[in-house]
């Protein structure tokens, strides 16, 4: 059950930080061992409330979820104030799981 909520999960009307520390700690009932980095970066990618934000993850580079989440606490400081300054929970402190690339459809 914990895999499910955890990939079902998305931000709503919670802070960034809430909804982080709720996802590491369905991940870690869900014991995703070796791909839980990648998934993070997936449900961040999939489920931060901000479209516009999301978009610009979309754009950056990160390559681990720690990376995206530190990106998406600055850009929501800067567009509208929701996210607060705690540091990024580490539950794989030696992870370094490369996320796929996106690649963008031209329109």
């Amino acid at each position: 059950m914990a895999a499910y909520d955890f990939l079902h999960s998305r931000q709503g009307s919670v802070s960034l930080d809430e909804w982080v520390e709720r996802l590491y700690k369905l991940a870690a009932k869900a014991n995703f061992g070796a791909a839980l980095d990648q998934l993070l970066f997936c449900q961040l990618l999939t489920g931060v409330a901000d479209q516009r934000c999301r978009q610009e993850l979309i754009r950056q580079e990160c390559r681990t979820s720690r990376e995206a989440i530190q990106f998406v606490r600055r850009d929501f400081r800067q567009s509208n104030g929701v996210a607060k300054s705690a540091p990024v929970p580490t539950v794989l402190p030696n992870a370094r799981i490369r996320t796929p690339r996106v690649i963008h459809a031209v329109n």
